[in-house]
């Protein structure tokens, strides 16, 4: 059993992904949505609920932290597995306000949560390391959440454009960006930093990706010339995983494990979160001409080969459990 709190109708590419990828392996997934989180009385029906549904199971897998995670947490006799993406660990600091509230909150429900899990999933390196120093006894793999490396492939760059119906004479820096103004992902900095690039390259141009089809993702990856993040946190972002996967390079600041790329690729920036140094990290990677290859950073990412990762954790995790029942 998934438990997750995604709506039905619309479940993110990593699920619907990961779903396909272990119906290959014949493992069964159930969803189960949990509905209204700030329900107190959803929240007691649910605990309710999935400590009877639970022994239907060999494993429950909570699919988020914060307070799907502690809802699965009352969940006994099971073993159990919760999953880490970034924004139910992360904190988002700064100015006082509901979402950087938000953020607390939800990484005390993880951290508690977790606790009672016999294992923890994380996306990042960055965020195992993390969680290892603060519960040192609990076992944490950090398995980043899979692409389709079929569907993620380089496009000629006139041939993506001219699909897309954009312009062959821009320079195109790509952010995708699901809401814009979630204030994590810091579009205002991106702006302020592409208005400073055009001082020196005229023909830049901002390519916001937002509520774009999955079937179209891999054209516009293809048609920029790199992707930017101006996060101030991210678990492993799914957007930079893409471009990699279409050896498109990125400027970045310092989330997740992205800092092991661009130490080895110099065509990969890290960057102070700043408009000046961003500006001029981009420069740099718009005047790089060698020839790159970065699909080989995301290539262990594939669908099949996470799914695989995945189904040894959950048969390990159910053999564990068993035999420490036992005894």
């Amino acid at each position: 059993m998934w438990i997750h709190n995604w709506q039905p109708d619309r479940l993110p590419p990593l699920i619907l992904n990961s779903i396909k990828g272990f119906k290959k392996l014949d493992i069964e997934i159930q969803l189960e949505y949990l509905g209204n989180l700030r329900s107190t009385s959803n929240i007691y029906n649910k605990i309710k609920y999935l400590k009877d549904a639970s022994k239907n199971f060999d494993l429950i897998h909570s699919q988020y932290g914060s307070m799907c995670s502690y809802i699965g947490s009352f969940i006994k006799n099971k073993p159990k597995i919760i999953s880490l993406h970034g924004s139910d660990f992360n904190v988002n600091a700064g100015n006082i306000e509901i979402n950087n509230f938000h953020t607390r909150l939800a990484r005390f429900l993880s951290l508690r949560a977790m606790i009672h899990y016999d294992h923890v999933i994380s996306v990042s390196k960055r965020m195992q390391n993390e969680i290892e120093k603060i519960i040192p006894f609990k076992k944490v793999s950090s398995i980043p959440y899979p692409i389709i490396m079929e569907d993620f492939y380089p496009i000629n760059k006139d041939l993506a454009r001219e699909k897309l119906n954009i312009g062959l004479d821009k320079t195109l820096i790509m952010f995708n960006i699901a809401n814009i103004n979630a204030s994590v992902k810091r579009f205002s900095l991106a702006k302020e930093a592409i208005s400073l690039v055009k001082k020196k390259i005229s023909n830049v141009k901002l390519h916001i990706v937002n509520n774009v089809s999955y079937e179209d993702v891999p054209l516009h990856v293809n048609a920029c010339n790199l992707i930017l993040l101006t996060s101030k946190s991210e678990g492993w972002p799914n957007a930079i995983k893409e471009a990699l996967a279409c050896n498109i390079p990125f400027v970045s600041t310092d989330v997740s494990d992205l800092s092991c790329i661009a130490d080895r690729e110099k065509c990969c920036k890290i960057s102070e979160p700043t408009a000046s140094e961003l500006s001029k990290n981009i420069i740099d990677v718009i005047n790089y001409n060698k020839k790159i290859d970065l699909r080989k950073y995301v290539q262990d990412m594939d669908i099949e080969n996470t799914c695989n990762i995945i189904k040894d954790l959950y048969k390990k995790t159910i053999k564990e459990f068993k035999s420490n029942d036992e005894t």
